[in-house]
């Protein structure tokens, strides 16, 4: 009886020992929300691997495609274009088999801003016709949709922004768009103006 006691205790003993010299398995994720139809990269690390050790890995995700890395340590992923969670999780294979071989890692997914309207000119008119295609092109004005306009705005000049933007500002007022739905973006000065017009939906 003391013999088999004795057999348990060192075999507890060794499983503790196998399992204090176990590296860590770690997913590296971006922390900030990534855009549907933007790739990102997600990578593993494996931390205090013994000596001469010889590793492949497998991943696999709940959604989205792995478009390159697949058996490497890093990854690149599409997540296509629905919103939600993607989730990586890494096989990795070559570790002792009393050692854990998995892990993952989580990334927040949000529909990217989609373009509906562009214009070149630049006029109260045209802004106005804008705006207003804009608006029923997007059910814009129906309050049970979460919805958000970005305009951004390329100006020759400083002040072409600055007059543009109270044009825009001007004909979503006339439309009975309110300012906290929309949101103005400059993006810098540029050979020739351009106005476009994109609708981000909250999920």
């Amino acid at each position: 009886m003391k013999k088999i006691f004795l057999a348990i205790v060192c075999n507890v003993s060794l499983l503790q020992l196998f399992a204090q010299n176990c590296p860590a398995i770690t997913v590296t994720a971006p922390s900030s929300t990534q855009l549907t139809g933007k790739t990102f990269q997600m990578s593993v690390n494996v931390k205090a691997l013994p000596a001469n050790s010889s590793l492949t890995y497998n991943w696999a995700i709940s959604s989205g495609t792995i478009i390159a890395g697949q058996g490497t340590a890093v990854i690149m992923v599409d997540p296509g274009t629905e919103a939600g969670f993607c989730t990586a999780t890494v096989e990795v294979s070559g570790l002792s088999a009393q050692c854990s071989n998995t892990a993952s890692a989580s990334v927040d997914i949000k529909a990217a801003p989609k373009k509906i309207i562009e214009t070149k000119t630049v006029t109260d008119a045209a802004i106005n016709n804008a705006v207003k295609l804009f608006i029923s092109k997007t059910d814009f004005k129906n309050i049970k949709l979460s919805q958000t306009a970005i305009v951004n705005i390329y100006a020759t000049s400083a002040a072409q922004f600055t007059k543009i933007k109270a044009m825009v500002e001007k004909a979503f007022d006339a439309n009975e768009v309110l300012s906290y739905q929309y949101q103005v973006t400059d993006k810098g000065i540029a050979g020739a103006a351009l106005l476009e017009l994109l609708l981000v939906v909250q999920e």
